[in-house]
């Protein structure tokens, strides 16, 4: 099995050879040189391809969350009015040792629909 005749091409012939050795001196000491060039390209590479999975990571992790609760709606803003009653009463006095001081606070609280609805039907299952 020989070469094809299409394939065959004279040989290239060198009519002058130089030797230098400083060339031939870089060019083997530059081995561990290249080399370190090539890992470190591939490290930065890696670095960038890993940060931009990190981000694509992120981005399904934020798709896949549920949509944030809407912010709760405040029907009255008035203020709380606050009631003291001291008891002095005898029976009072006698239960506990001295007098007994009672502090109502009615309005100002945070309440939703559901509590509200509730607590009326609690009120008025007890009348």
């Amino acid at each position: 099995m020989g070469r094809s005749q299409r394939n065959s091409r004279p040989p290239k012939m060198v009519t002058e050879a130089t030797f230098d050795v400083d060339a031939r001196k870089d060019w083997l000491q530059g081995f561990r040189k290249r080399k370190r060039e090539r890992r470190l390209t591939g490290l930065a590479h890696g670095a960038l391809k890993a940060r931009k999975q990190k981000l694509a990571d992120r981005a399904a992790r934020r798709s896949m969350r549920p949509p944030p609760a809407p912010e709760p709606v405040v029907l009255d803003e008035a203020p709380a009015t606050r009631e003291t009653v001291v008891l002095t009463d005898s029976n009072v006095v006698e239960q506990w040792g001295a007098a007994v001081t009672v502090t109502t606070t009615v309005g100002g609280l945070d309440v939703d629909a559901e509590d509200a609805d509730a607590a009326e039907a609690l009120l008025r299952g007890a009348h």
